[in-house]
């Protein structure tokens, strides 16, 4: 036989690709293929599918698919049809293409060296002739010219699909060959389970000592006596099978399972908790446990086409050897839980993950009541152990997992011991409120009047003191604009105890003949993170974007040009203060100094100073690139507490960036609160020391 192909690119380094052909190897037994289709998809598409397998390291399938070339009895090399696109079969592992139509006659060449030392091969892919065949060609080609090429064909191992593979494989291992319920297994668990043309596959297939895959197939049958049966037959013979399997209804001990039927069914298993019970090798391993677990396993019989399923509950018990408690939580509630979340715990055992629901059993007792459960085992000497934890009413929407967290009174952390001198212990915790999730209106405790209202799309809390007269406009107020509104002014929607910044404003008034102040508090928002971070260039946490330009922006041009438009203000920068904690401290501190034309006292309690970077560089430079004339004309007054509350050295270092750009000392006022630490508590206990210092009265 001889053909002739005419290269008609110059190019060097032009190659020609065989769709659908791999590296063929015929000294390797029956692991050499030469298709790899999904056989359902090789039958939907008949002839007009052709695969493309990459092998060789030196080619990647980007080459390969510019230099796809077929002949239809031309001389000239056709590229592959235009808009025509490459799929990828990822249970097989090879790319396609599904052509306009039938490609059964036409030649596809791959030449896989460079032009000069060719040892390429070609074949004919059409889809029912290409079973055990393959053609050789030889030959020298050149850049430009003719290569005339012959060859004959021979016969090879196809490629087939991983099923077939793992098939003809198995039944060519002798221990399986003479062992009927090995065979009985291969035969109806997986030859039965085959496509035709798959089946197809194996039986033309030649096994590595020159047996076809038919006559293989066909001794076995022989030699077992086994053929197929009717369905109502089969039906019968697993429903005998699963009758007669059982396994113990409660175990401690790890135990054997059925894989074979005595009809020859084949059995497999799974387990509803592998965490306890563990399917290896056909063994149920236990896995030890603190309590008496229930679970399901799950039996499948097969046998042919036909399937059937057995499920048995089982008690896995408890092990005695292991010593644990289990801990169980009664927590009431002030309403009933919204639809859409769920009552979960964020704690210092689940990394503060209050999205993890499944740490823990939640049950619903009533509309307010809930029970949570909870094991722990011993893992150390330790006879006990202290757990730190907050409840929060989760959803799956929220961006932030604390936006429903709970308000605990004056602690940001409960706390519980824990002790393995009892099997079993018992809490109630009681909730009064969930931030952001509200139970009702607003109960301040000052004698002012405090109004809730939204501007900007913003929820804003505006205090006016006892003293204050609308239509007195000849008496005009300082203002001091907070974040986390929320927590300034009532316990029933704050995060865990109120500012008291109401009766903060009331008390000086009362010692110190004092005319008063109108206080603004700024809701936080799902956002809060990405609010409270001024976007610098060196402030950053993991997971949010700084937007604290666009938050500062709207308290400058929006919350209070309303509020200087609607009250008694003084509106000037003297007169106008900023202040907040832990985040808002921080949006204060930097906000308020890009802002400074409008803020004149700038107030940062236990500031997030942590997430600053190289604040001895960045810092300085930000403070240099300021109006110096409002910066040095500017009050601060730092804050930090002294017991978990951040660096307890970050008040005085900022004061020393501060005094370093010339802003007087007397400007600066730190303050360090001994024993306190990251609350709503310490903070109303130290801002009326702050706003009396920045009113004048001294600490």
């Amino acid at each position: 036989m001889r053909r002739k192909f005419i290269f008609i690119s110059s190019v060097v380094t032009s190659f020609l690709v065989v769709l659908g052909l791999i590296f063929f190897s015929l000294n390797n037994r029956y692991n050499q293929y030469r298709f790899a289709p999904n056989a359902q998809s090789v039958e939907s598409v008949e002839t007009n599918r052709v695969w493309l397998k990459i092998t060789s390291s030196t080619w990647t399938i980007d080459n390969a698919i510019t230099q796809i070339h077929y002949f239809n009895g031309s001389s000239s090399p056709n590229t592959i049809w235009p808009g025509v696109p490459l799929s990828y079969d990822l249970a097989n592992e090879a790319y396609y293409y599904d052509l306009p139509h039938d490609v059964s006659n036409y030649m596809f060449t791959r030449v896989d060296t460079y032009y000069n030392y060719l040892n390429a091969k070609t074949a004919d892919l059409s889809y029912t002739n290409s079973i055990n065949k393959i053609y050789t060609i030889s030959g020298a080609i050149s850049g430009s010219g003719e290569i005339t090429v012959t060859g004959s064909y021979s016969a090879f191992s196809p490629l087939t699909t991983t099923k077939v593979s793992a098939f003809m494989t198995t039944l060519d291992d002798g221990s399986y060959i003479c062992d009927y319920n090995h065979t009985l297994k291969e035969l109806n668990y997986y030859y039965h389970g085959l496509s035709s043309f798959e089946r197809k596959q194996y039986q033309e297939t030649l096994l590595y000592d020159g047996v076809s895959g038919s006559d293989r197939l066909n001794y076995l049958l022989s030699k077992h006596q086994i053929h197929d049966e009717s369905v109502s037959s089969l039906t019968a013979k697993l429903e005998l099978d699963k009758t007669a399997l059982n396994v113990p209804s409660s175990t401690l001990i790890s135990f054997d399972l059925e894989m074979f039927g005595e009809n020859g069914s084949f059995i497999s298993w799974t387990s509803s908790r592998n965490d306890v019970l563990k399917i290896i090798n056909n063994v149920a391993t236990i896995i030890p446990t603190s309590s008496n677990v229930t679970l399901t396993l799950n039996a499948t019989l097969k046998l042919l086409n036909e399937s059937s399923q057995k499920s048995f509950s089982i008690i896995v018990e408890k092990d005695p050897s292991i010593q644990s408690v289990n801990v169980t939580w009664t927590i009431n509630l002030p309403f009933a839980i919204p639809s859409g979340r769920q009552l979960s715990i964020g704690t210092d055992l689940n990394d503060w993950n209050p999205s993890n629901t499944s740490w823990g059993e939640v049950s619903k007792v009533s509309d307010t009541q809930y029970r949570f459960s909870k094991s722990f085992l011993k893992s150390s000497e330790s006879e006990s152990f202290v757990m730190l934890y907050k409840w929060v009413l989760y959803s799956n929407s929220d961006t932030d997992m604390w936006y429903g967290v709970e308000n605990a009174p004056n602690n940001q952390n409960r706390s519980m011991t824990i002790s393995y001198a009892s099997s079993t212990l018992s809490r109630t915790d009681t909730i009064s409120s969930f931030e952001n999730v509200t139970s009702g209106g607003s109960t301040p405790v000052g004698q002012g009047k405090l109004t809730v209202t939204s501007v900007g799309g913003r929820t804003i809390r505006i205090y006016t003191p006892s003293n204050y007269n609308a239509s007195n406009t000849s008496v005009r107020y300082p203002v001091i604009y907070m974040h986390d509104g929320q927590n300034l002014f009532d316990a029933s929607t704050s995060f865990s105890g109120e500012w008291e910044v109401d009766e903060a404003i009331e008390n000086l008034m009362s010692s110190h003949n004092w005319s008063g102040m109108i206080a603004v508090g700024i809701d936080n928002t799902s956002n809060r993170m990405g609010e409270y971070m001024y976007p610098t260039g060196y402030i950053s946490y993991s997971g949010y974007t700084p937007s604290g330009d666009v938050y500062m922006n709207l308290i400058v041009n929006t919350i209070k040009p309303y509020v200087d438009s609607n009250y008694n203000t003084l509106p000037d920068r003297e007169s106008t203060l900023l202040g907040g904690s832990s985040m808002g401290g921080l949006i204060s501190f930097f906000g308020g100094l890009h802002h400074l034309n409008t803020f004149g006292t700038i107030m940062a309690f236990s500031t997030s100073t942590q997430l600053v970077s190289n604040a001895n560089t960045n810092v300085p430079n930000t403070l240099s690139s300021l109006n110096q004339n409002l910066l040095t004309n500017t009050k601060f007054f730092l804050y930090v507490g002294t017991s978990g509350d951040g660096s307890s050295t970050w008040p005085d270092t900022y004061k020393g960036y501060l005094t370093a750009k010339g802003v007087p000392t007397n400007n600066v006022q730190t303050y360090l609160g001994q024993g306190y630490s990251h609350n709503e508590y310490a903070w109303s206990i130290h801002f009326p020391i702050a706003l009396k210092w920045a009113m004048g009265f001294g600490l």
